[in-house]
This record gives C-alpha cells, sequence and structure tokens, in this order.
C-alpha cells in the first residue's frame, strides 16, 4: 500500500523564550493548498487594522478614556474589538507547514 501526505499548517501566539502558546493546526491534503492557506495567515497578521473610530483620533480616545469622559457603549465595544485584533496580530509568533505520511 502506497503512503498517503498530507499537510499540516501550524501557527502559533504568544510566542516566548521557552514555549509557544495557542498552536492552531489545520490539515490539508495537498502541498499547494497548505502554502495557500500559510501565505493567507502571514498576510493577515501583517496587515495594519486602521482605528475603527472616524470622530476621534486613537490619541483623543485614549485621552478621554484617561478625563473619565463618558464614552458610548457602541464606541467602547469597536475600539475594544479592534484593540483585540491589533493585540492578536502583534502577539502572532510564526506559521510553518509539515508534512506527515499516514500509512
Amino acid at each position: 500500500m502506497k503512503n498517503k501526505k498530507v499537510y499540516l499548517v501550524i501557527h502559533s501566539t504568544g510566542q516566548y523564550e521557552d514555549r509557544r502558546e495557542n498552536i492552531n493546526e489545520t490539515c490539508f491534503s495537498t502541498l499547494s493548498a497548505a502554502e495557500k492557506c500559510k501565505e493567507g495567515i502571514e498576510n493577515y497578521y501583517k496587515t495594519d487594522t486602521p482605528f475603527p473610530l472616524d470622530w476621534c483620533t486613537k490619541e483623543e480616545f485614549d485621552q478621554m478614556v484617561d478625563d473619565e469622559v463618558e464614552i458610548s457603549e457602541k464606541d467602547s465595544k469597536t475600539y475594544n474589538e479592534w484593540a483585540m485584533e491589533k493585540y492578536i496580530k502583534y502577539d502572532f509568533g510564526s506559521c510553518w507547514i509539515k508534512e506527515l505520511k499516514l500509512e
């Protein structure tokens, strides 16, 4: 029986000197599909996410928070989602493909 190969695209976030956290794996039957996925993951983490509020800058928003100015729940939620996405992109570790032979 011929060995079959599958390809795991593995990417991590939370990379530290002694460990990686949040390792994610996706399995593909072809190398080209795995390479396309890897490229998509890397491109996503490279792109900058622009500040989502059009009525102020990030610095102005931060100043309002510091000054305890009341901010709408919608704007606060939008800001928090943006900040989390920025952090996730910042925390990206690495991405690689691992070939597995199935018997």
